[in-house]
């Protein structure tokens, strides 16, 4: 069973009355929303008026038959599932209708739990249909934007409102997850109840107090890091490629054995195909720190038992020779839902720079991990800073393996470091 936040709406097409309401009380019980029609007709005026997610019909009826109706439904772009109600002796028609565009059918009779388990198949099956054509999309619009036929990202009329408001969200969930200003409250209380010269303080408000503030001081601190960012001095030294790339390998797989034993995912790894002779620049603490904000991101965004791929790869393009570290991982299916009412899945194109937006999250609520040095939506955009800093960038993207059996999307981070 899919998991679902809302119940999806059927519509069920059926001239027989028993079956018809046998059909209604069994998805009603299964939690879905139900509507029902006697003919294909009425089936008709029905979805002129109602978007449904399944239409579950039979074949032969009065007014307008079962292949009627999917030739019409489908001439006006349904993008539901269309599922055929069938005797034995009709299964000839039934394959002619999957290939006339049904996504499937049943025998009668059959088996409630069968007809529950035929719909979320092809729910599911629909719904990874979309995406992966989601993913297509923005990968030709990806290509597009590189040979600068396309630049969205260039409008971003209002970023600094949006920006601000994320600002202020940071500060009163961080100031109330220390227990915001209750102990102001609490400290009141106490100076209320003392004498004229003395006054003394419980010591469980006296630890809130310390608490509160101290963690409030961070807070500050945090955001006195990021105000002083661009005029950050980068302690800069030159490696030969060799040297560079054996240190950040170092890096990477410390970063590898640090995470692993505390979660559930495994790690694989890749070196360059072939190697460079330039020299590489950059800050090993910050540069490090990136790395492990983007190790720690695909963790954190990765279904369980997840497999998370991390390697390194020369890159020449018209912009000159680059070093990439990428790091690839499945996509967790999000609360968050896009521009057409499907679930986010890993970063679409039109999230691919938003991530990188200062205290952006694509959920409501960020998530942590433990170990974690930059939070609620900062660390995305530390790294474009700090890489910017070498010259170099980081993005962000979904993609698709067409290595396996089936066809499977995974988001892919990429740090590109200048080869001089």
């Amino acid at each position: 069973m899919v998991d679902r936040t809302m119940k999806e709406r059927i519509l069920i097409a059926e001239d027989d009355a028993v079956t018809r309401l046998m059909l209604e009380s069994t998805l009603t019980n299964f939690g879905y929303e139900v509507i029902s029609s006697a003919n294909g007709l009425d089936a008709l005026r029905e979805l002129e008026e109602t978007r449904v997610d399944v239409i579950l019909t039979d074949y032969t009826m009065p007014a307008l038959n079962g292949a009627e109706l999917l030739q019409t439904m489908l001439s006006r772009n349904y993008e539901g599932v269309f599922i055929f109600l069938t005797g034995n002796s009709d299964l000839r028609v039934a394959i002619q209708l999957l290939k006339n565009g049904a996504d499937d059918y049943l025998v009668k009779p059959f088996l409630s739990e069968e007809l529950h388990f035929r719909i979320q198949k092809n729910l599911r099956q629909r719904t990874q249909e979309k995406i992966m054509r989601k993913v297509e999309q923005e990968k030709t619009l990806l290509d597009l934007e590189h040979r600068k036929l396309v630049n969205w990202r260039a409008l971003y009329a209002s970023k600094d409102i949006r920006q601000t408001e994320q600002m202020m969200q940071l500060l009163s969930r961080s100031i109330n997850q220390s227990g915001g200003f209750m102990w102001l409250d609490l400290l009141k209380e106490q100076r209320s109840l003392a004498t004229r010269d003395q006054a003394s303080i419980d010591t469980e408000i006296l630890d809130l107090i310390i608490s509160s503030a101290d963690s409030q001081k961070k807070i500050f601190d945090y955001l006195t890091f990021l105000g002083n960012l661009p005029h950050l001095e980068l302690e800069v030294k030159p490696y030969n490629f060799v040297e560079g790339l054996e240190l950040l390998t170092s890096m990477v797989k410390g970063f590898i054995a640090e995470f692993q034993p505390a979660s559930d995912k495994t790690f694989s790894f890749q070196t360059p195909r072939f190697f460079d002779t330039g020299t590489l620049y950059f800050d090993v603490e910050l540069l490090g720190k990136c790395l492990r904000e983007v190790i720690i991101n695909a963790i954190k965004y990765s279904p369980e038992k997840a497999s998370i791929r991390v390697g390194f790869l020369v890159d020449k393009n018209p912009h000159g020779t680059f070093l990439e570290v990428f790091i690839t991982n499945p996509p967790i299916v999000l609360q968050k839902l896009d521009s057409d009412g499907v679930p986010i899945l890993g970063i679409p194109y039109e999230y691919s720079e938003l991530v990188f937006d200062l205290f952006y999250t694509l959920e409501g609520f960020p998530t942590y991990f433990e170990g974690e040095d930059w939070r609620d939506g900062t660390g995305l955009y530390l790294c474009r800073q700090i890489l910017k800093k070498h010259k170099g960038w980081v993005s962000a993207s979904n993609g698709i393996d067409y290595t396996g059996n089936l066809p499977t999307i995974f988001v892919r981070m990429t740090l590109a470091l200048p080869i001089n």
